[in-house]
């Protein structure tokens, strides 16, 4: 749930339901359904984490469930990932896709999100939004939602863990909320993030630290552990009095499923409602909340905050929790009041920054501004604080300022002025670059952006380079204008161009496929396209469909059959909600190639190689398919009979998903 408008909005799929008590008597007298198609086949796996944005929109993560349903007049359908909409259930944005089951959202002060999943992604970063995804730059594998987590092991205080997967590791991470207040110690401030795990009976310090326009998760240990059995922590974050508040589920069964069978949990179970499975252990009363304070913090003094206490609410703006922080931001937007623009215009102008070179108080105020709608062009003195604002010496204060200003060829003049193209913090380049994106088409702005792509930083950055490849499509008359015609790629392997090149080559490969822009640049097209060979017959092939059966970690086919020598093509589909992959492997060696998966997951960069380990074991293997994806694998059979065992490497899911492809002569 998360408070908007005098009232409440509750998720409870399928519906998202405001709720408002108007008469005092603390009992919902309004009862509105804002937004429905939520789904619920699956409890577990459906819409959470309901927060008030600095974008002054309701953010929310979802898992497998998914949503299905009409926003407006608008038909809108997706699975796991992240959402935003306004407080009034309108303008519905899927922001970003995720990789599995989907329970952990958090703000930093600075306005960076993060997730965390199921299966090994205890820390994600959202980095931009799929719109900017539409067209990915020739040779780069990003995401919009990053996998930044830097250690597979969980730090529990007793192995009696009931896990199904990713044994010893995150495998139900839920909640992602740093810690932004100032009564814990120093090195907590916006930087620790509270990530609990259920199964591991762990509340873990997740701590977060730069790395290019991104970050990296490193190991902090725990906040919280316990050896209780039934201690199950699903939620941790920043109270009105700076403690952290954490809540226990406190359940001795966790497990929603997969479902046990004969062979996998010593019994035949059945699923009940919400497809979680039948146990009489299960609880539902027993639900615990516990504070953590800092011994050494300073007095709590509860704060009262109304719409109609303007300077109150100006002064709540500087408190050092953001929880009053947003709380004074959102009421200052919902009560419209414009007289509260000085107070904003004289926060916004103060050019301190606090001890970790925060001044979180200036980016409240700018979004506050945004959300009075004062952005638009209609009030100088607004725009003019807004955009003095691009030079200010918090890095977090001019990335929000570049991102309220309006998309206008004004926005783009300043933006050139305050060389915020080549700020020193990547992270408010990278929000640059795709404000740049939303902006009307300029060809100077396309000549500084080519200039941009000859920054040896930016070609270093995977998401700079896809930020940057982003903005200059819209820009991009100019940046081909900018492009010297001299430059050839003739020969050049795509490893090794450099990024303006790799542009230019995305782009021309694109356009040659399609309808070109006018522009004075030339693009040869016997650089970009090889000759087309003359067409071959192709032998007999045999063509095998494997699907992964929903909810019970195995395949639909545990025995195919083909013949030695010739080729092959499996049609791979994942209609789980978990990933998985599916790897052919040299006959007698299922535990060594599934003990070596195991040991990848432990990698921090073992999710780049799809956990498939590098060994002469490993024949043929198809990528980590996400939920709902299919990828076809061709591949020639081996010469030599025998049984191939395929299985999935996904940490923990080899010793039972897992089957025969049987070579015959």
């Amino acid at each position: 749930m998360v408070f908007v408008n005098d009232g409440i909005i509750v998720s409870q799929a399928p519906n998202f339901i405001f709720l408002k008590d108007t008469n005092g008597d603390d009992k919902a007298d309004i009862r509105e359904n804002i937004i429905s198609g939520w789904g619920k086949s699956d409890t577990h796996a459906g819409p959470s984490n309901l927060k008030y944005g600095f974008d002054n929109k309701i953010w929310g993560v979802l898992g497998y469930s998914g949503f299905n349903g009409m926003v407006g007049s608008k038909a809108m359908k997706f699975s796991q990932g992240v959402y935003r909409f306004t407080p009034d259930g309108k303008n519905l944005e899927y922001l970003a896709s995720t990789s599995n089951n989907t329970w952990g959202l958090g703000f930093s002060e600075e306005n960076d999100v993060f997730i965390s999943t199921a299966n090994n992604t205890h820390s994600a970063y959202y980095s931009m939004s799929n719109k900017y995804m539409k067209r990915v730059l020739t040779g780069l594998s990003v995401q919009s939602v990053q996998k930044i987590d830097g250690h597979y092991d969980m730090h529990s205080m007793t192995p009696n863990l009931r896990q199904v997967d990713v044994f010893g590791g995150f495998t139900a991470a839920a909640g992602h909320n740093l810690y932004t207040a100032r009564n814990f110690p120093k090195s907590y401030w916006n930087r620790i993030a509270f990530v609990c795990e259920p199964t591991g009976r762990v509340v873990h310090n997740a701590m977060l630290e730069r790395k290019g326009s991104g970050f990296l998760e490193k190991d902090g240990w725990n906040l919280l552990s316990s050896s209780d059995e039934w201690v199950a922590p699903v939620q941790a974050e920043v109270g009105p009095d700076g403690a952290v508040w954490i809540a226990d589920w406190y359940d001795f069964i966790i497990q929603h499923n997969p479902t046990p069978s004969t062979e996998r949990g010593g019994y035949k179970a059945k699923n009940g409602d919400g497809n979680a499975y039948i146990n009489p252990l299960r609880d539902t009363n027993r639900g615990r909340i516990y504070r953590i304070i800092y011994k050494q913090a300073k007095p709590y003094t509860p704060i009262k905050l109304s719409k109609n206490d303007a300077n109150g609410l100006l002064a709540a703006l500087d408190n050092d929790n953001m929880f009053w922080r947003l709380t004074a931001q959102r009421l200052l937007v919902e009560s419209k009041n414009k007289t509260t623009l000085p107070g904003l215009y004289k926060i916004i102008s103060n050019q301190k920054v606090d001890e970790i070179a925060l001044n979180s108080p200036a980016v409240h105020a700018l979004w506050t501004m945004n959300g009075l709608g004062v952005l638009n062009g209609s009030n100088k003195e607004a725009l003019q604080a807004a955009t003095k604002a691009l030079s200010h010496p918090a890095a977090g204060v001019r990335k929000a300022a570049v991102e309220v200003l309006p998309k206008s060829l004004q926005t783009l003049e300043a933006i050139q002025k305050s060389g915020l193209l080549n700020d020193p913090d990547l992270r408010t380049r990278m929000a640059t670059m795709l404000v740049i994106s939303d902006m009307p088409a300029s060809d100077e702005m396309g000549r500084l952006l080519y200039q941009a792509t000859l920054k040896t930083e930016n070609g270093k950055d995977v998401l700079l380079e896809q930020a940057l490849f982003a903005a200059i499509l819209t820009h991009q008359k100019g940046f081909l204008n900018a492009y010297p015609k001299s430059s050839k790629l003739v020969g050049i392997e795509l490893k090794d161009m450099n990024l303006s090149q790799r542009i230019f080559k995305s782009i021309a490969d694109f356009l040659i496929i399609n309808k070109p822009v006018e522009t004075s640049a030339s693009i040869n097209k016997s650089a970009i396209i090889k000759t087309t060979q003359p067409a071959v017959k192709t032998a007999p092939v045999a063509k095998i469909v494997i699907k992964v059966v929903k909810n019970v970690m195995k395949y639909d086919k545990t025995l195919v059959s083909v013949k030695a020598g010739k080729k092959v093509i499996i049609s791979f589909e994942n209609p789980d909600f978990m990933q998985h992959n599916l790897v052919i492997i040299m006959p007698g060696t299922l535990q060594k190639v599934g003990e070596a998966a195991d040991a990848l997951a432990r990698n921090p960069k073992g999710g780049q190689t799809d956990y498939v380990p590098q060994m002469k074991e490993v024949l043929y293997s198809t990528k980590l398919l996400n939920p709902g994806e299919s990828f076809t694998l061709q591949f020639t059979a081996p010469t030599k009979p025998g049984d191939y065992p395929f299985v999935c490497t996904f940490p923990g899911h080899w010793r039972i998903m897992n089957g025969i492809m049987r070579v015959i002569k």
